[in-house]
């Protein structure tokens, strides 16, 4: 292969493989949430506004298509 004459195309390369080799950073261990935001967090799941006149729209559109992969997937 030949080598290209756009400097800038040597860089973009160096650099691709620099990223190729280069080490997976370390990955942070996530905090352990306390028992009051464990709290907040389930609670909040269920308190979700009702959907307004566009959101009935759908959930009525995305039922009919759960029914059918429910069926799909069974059969």
């Amino acid at each position: 292969m030949s080598t290209p004459s756009n400097p800038l195309w040597g860089e973009h390369v160096d650099r691709l493989q620099q990223l190729h080799h280069a080490p997976a950073p370390a990955r942070r261990a996530r905090p352990t949430p306390t028992a009051c935001e464990a709290e907040a967090a389930r609670s909040g799941e269920w308190t979700a506004a009702p959907p307004g006149r566009l959101g009935r729209r759908l959930l009525a559109d995305v039922d009919a298509y759960l029914g059918f992969f429910a069926i799909a997937r069974g059969g």
